[in-house]
């Protein structure tokens, strides 16, 4: 019970693998759909629980360009986009 206080408090943060349980619970993904494409990378990724890491390894990128995608550095092409949006929905919880 602590941690959800803490977390409604913004004193701390669910740590990322915990996140698809969470939304699990709730229903839904909590985020604003006027987000930039790289906000909403970074919303995919950690709505399934993945580091930047194994986001790339995943559609087999170095974690760097994950990292500049997210921080809007560089823009994926469509196809990355559809990979990454592939390897989510092949996704289990």
């Amino acid at each position: 019970m602590e941690s959800i206080i803490n977390w409604e408090r913004n004193h701390t943060y669910p740590q990322v693998r915990h996140l698809p349980h969470i939304i699990a619970f709730l229903g839904y993904v909590p985020y604003d759909p006027m987000l930039s494409l790289g906000r909403k990378l970074i919303v995919w990724r950690t709505s399934w629980g993945l580091s930047q890491r194994a986001m790339a390894e995943r559609i087999d990128v170095v974690t760097s360009t994950v990292a500049e995608w997210e921080q809007g550095k560089r823009t994926p092409s469509t196809k990355r986009v559809n990979q990454v949006l592939f390897a989510l929905s092949t996704m289990e919880l």
